[in-house]
């Protein structure tokens, strides 16, 4: 297992450092400067020719989103990359997947606004974390697994691999189809769902509520 650097996730007085909640618009100036610097990376071979040219293709194509979540959350990601200051060396690959898999800024948008009503979500307010367990589920734009469990952890909750009696949330990420959902995702639901019949209080929470719920 890779060895995480933690100060890359909390300011000096050991706060939390949300890149969802902290993210900004991006000038036209600024995004420019991102894809020059993507495109520096690919030629002098600091990080691989395919998941730069991915990441630069989508950052030139949804520019127009970048102030709009979570497409902001996503070129915050990409501009780590760009830094070379993400920690975990698949980052840039797995990021390439992701966007690729969500499409464009405002197929993204879209989905979302449909999230709700095909989930079934809860979307409860004042999650508490301390003393809780949660699940994840799905791939985040927040940041990869490892991240998105740290920053449960952080506050005071548990992570579970899979929903189960003990489970309190089930955190659903940003996935690839929302008409065709992913086999392990559909079997995470399902469990949720029986679970919920047998009386266990599990609330199925979307990403976007979640984050939310990080700065709070």
């Amino acid at each position: 297992m890779l060895e995480k650097n933690l100060s890359a996730y909390v300011d000096p007085d050991g706060n939390s450092l949300n890149l969802a909640w902290s993210a900004r618009l991006r000038s036209d100036a600024e995004i420019e400067d991102l894809a020059r610097r993507l495109k520096e990376q690919a030629a002098s071979g600091e990080m691989q020719d395919e998941p730069s040219a991915c990441l630069l293709a989508w950052t030139e194509r949804n520019r127009k989103y970048a102030g709009e979540w979570p497409v902001n959350v996503l070129f915050e990601r990409i501009i780590q990359v760009a830094d070379l200051s993400y920690i975990d060396k698949d980052e840039p690959r797995e990021l390439c997947e992701l966007v690729l898999g969500l499409g464009d800024g405002k197929t993204i948008i879209k989905n979302l606004m449909r999230q709700s009503k095909l989930f079934g979500l809860d979307d409860p307010s004042g999650i508490r974390f301390r003393g809780k367990f949660f699940a994840l589920s799905g791939r985040f734009a927040y940041g990869t697994n490892w991240q998105c469990a740290h920053e449960v952890r952080l506050r005071g909750g548990r992570v579970q691999p899979a929903p189960n009696e003990h489970t309190h949330y089930l955190v659903l990420g940003l996935m690839e189809s929302l008409d065709s959902l992913q086999s392990d995702v559909r079997k995470t639901l399902e469990e949720a769902q029986a679970l919920r019949k047998n009386g266990r209080p599990i609330r199925v929470v979307s990403e976007a509520r979640w984050t939310q719920e990080l700065v709070s």
